[in-house]
């Protein structure tokens, strides 16, 4: 359906915390988790590492979409964790 095929999309390129669903909230200083499906958008919170928000995301992803879970991270990522770029601004 449309819904999964975007969520199996690639990350962009402009995606600066390298995972999906996780983005720097510059006045709060914190990054943000949030999921999208069926054209409504959940916010998942606030998080002081970006991995933690990428788990929380990836624990709503999988209770969202199941078996069709996107990709989380890029593959480069998955081998050296220490490629992640740390806070924005």
């Amino acid at each position: 359906t449309y819904t999964l095929n975007n969520a199996n999309r690639r990350i962009q390129p402009n995606n600066t915390s390298g995972f999906r669903g996780v983005s720097w909230w510059k006045t709060r200083k914190k990054w943000r988790a949030l999921i999208s499906s069926g054209g409504k958008t959940k916010y998942l919170g606030l998080f002081e590492k970006a991995e933690d928000a990428a788990t929380a995301y990836r624990d709503a992803a999988i209770a969202e979409f199941g078996d069709f879970v996107p990709n989380m991270i890029h593959s480069d990522q998955m081998q050296d964790p220490g490629k992640m770029p740390r806070k924005m601004g």
